[in-house]
């Protein structure tokens, strides 16, 4: 048998529906409605990886940026530790990369959550 579908379009689906096809019964249909559910709880679940491996990516590009910034100062530490430059001098850069750390710090503990929320879904 042959069974015609009006689609949302406009257009027909055909559907070849077998002699020996039984109507479907409410167990049936309860069964394939629990397998949509599942099918549509695990794409939101990958939805919701993909959109944390996101952030995830954009906090390790932060990261990254707050580590350059440190190379980029490092010669001025050294100087320091050689006495080349003063404490005076120094004091403004020792504390921005001290806050440069602390930022680096918290941001890998932000991923580290982030990454624990992905292991349970």
């Amino acid at each position: 048998m042959i069974y015609v579908v009006d689609r949302e379009d406009g257009s027909k689906q055909k559907y070849v529906i077998p002699d020996n096809a039984r109507i479907m019964t409410e167990e049936d249909s309860a069964y394939f409605q629990a397998k949509a559910d599942e099918e549509t709880a695990q794409r939101n679940r990958n939805l919701n990886i993909a959109e944390i491996r996101d952030e995830i990516n954009e906090l390790m590009g932060k990261i990254s940026e707050l580590k350059r910034n440190l190379n980029r100062t490092d010669y001025q530490a050294i100087k320091f530790a050689e006495g080349v430059i003063s404490e005076i001098d120094y004091a403004d850069i020792k504390s921005q990369r001290q806050a440069w750390r602390e930022e680096i710090n918290s941001l890998e503990i932000l991923i580290q959550a982030k990454e624990n929320i992905i292991s349970s879904l």
